[in-house]
């Protein structure tokens, strides 16, 4: 098993939350979000509590594999981190859930928001655990 720095990855953790406050926010891509998903502002802020709680959780299982990934490249740093980033999203997550968004007819505009948030918050992630290590 690689070695993992717990620190990075509670870091890395943090920062995918973060960026999805932001991303997420009324001021860029929420409102559309919202919009697109066919629910009201009221049956999300309904579910926030528990969606919370599952993606903390799976931002840090995410974080944990991402950082095995970017051990595995060596030498570790910004770049490689990264790109670790970019491959994991792009390969494993936005290709299955492309497949998901087409086999249950949601739109691409939502599609698009949530790959966009996939994309930047990994490569954000792989950043700092290159860094870390």
């Amino acid at each position: 098993m690689p070695n993992v720095n717990l620190i990075a990855v509670l870091v890395a953790t943090v920062a995918r939350m973060v960026v999805g406050f932001i991303w997420y926010a009324p001021q860029l891509f929420g409102k559309p979000m919202v919009a697109l998903s066919g629910m009201t502002e009221e049956a999300m802020q309904k579910n926030m509590r528990p969606s919370m709680v599952v993606w903390l959780l799976a931002s840090l299982v995410i974080a944990f594999v991402l950082a095995m990934l970017v051990s595995l490249m060596p030498p570790t740093g910004l770049v490689n981190g990264m790109i670790s980033g970019v491959v994991a999203s792009v390969g494993f997550v936005l290709t299955t859930s492309a497949a998901e968004y087409a086999m249950f007819g949601k739109p691409l505009k939502l599609y698009l928001i949530s790959a966009g948030y996939n994309l930047v918050s990994f490569v954000v992630m792989g950043a700092i655990l290159g860094v870390m290590g």
